[in-house]
């Protein structure tokens, strides 16, 4: 993976994890919100993962399985 791909890869998860917060702040159901933070602490999860990787992963598929997984 390549350095500018990474930076757009880091930037989109950037604003999921903001859209969850904001969302999240915006609900009074309590199941919605517990819903949302989990998925952005997920995305920030994948945001490690992803700033992590190596300059050279092996490929495009290669990183989405291992997203996945």
């Amino acid at each position: 993976m390549n350095a500018e791909f990474k930076v757009k890869i880091l930037e989109a998860i950037e604003q999921a994890m903001e859209h969850c917060r904001n969302a999240a702040e915006a609900t009074d159901a309590w199941a919605d919100r517990d819903r949302l933070l989990q998925l952005h602490q997920s995305l920030s999860d994948l945001r490690v993962h992803v700033a992590a990787a190596q300059e050279d992963f092996p490929s495009d598929t290669h990183f989405a399985m291992q997203v996945q997984a």
